[in-house]
């Protein structure tokens, strides 16, 4: 249930701030930026 609300926050949170969180993590564990991210830019 707590990763269901971490993703719903996130989502909301990178409508209004245009900054992904999950990017941010994914882009550190090595995945490439392209295609990555909560919206797309």
């Amino acid at each position: 249930m707590w990763f269901t609300v971490f993703i719903g926050v996130n989502l909301i949170q990178s409508a209004f701030t245009k900054w992904c969180l999950l990017e941010t993590i994914l882009v550190k564990l090595g995945v490439k930026k392209e295609g990555v991210g909560c919206s797309v830019k």
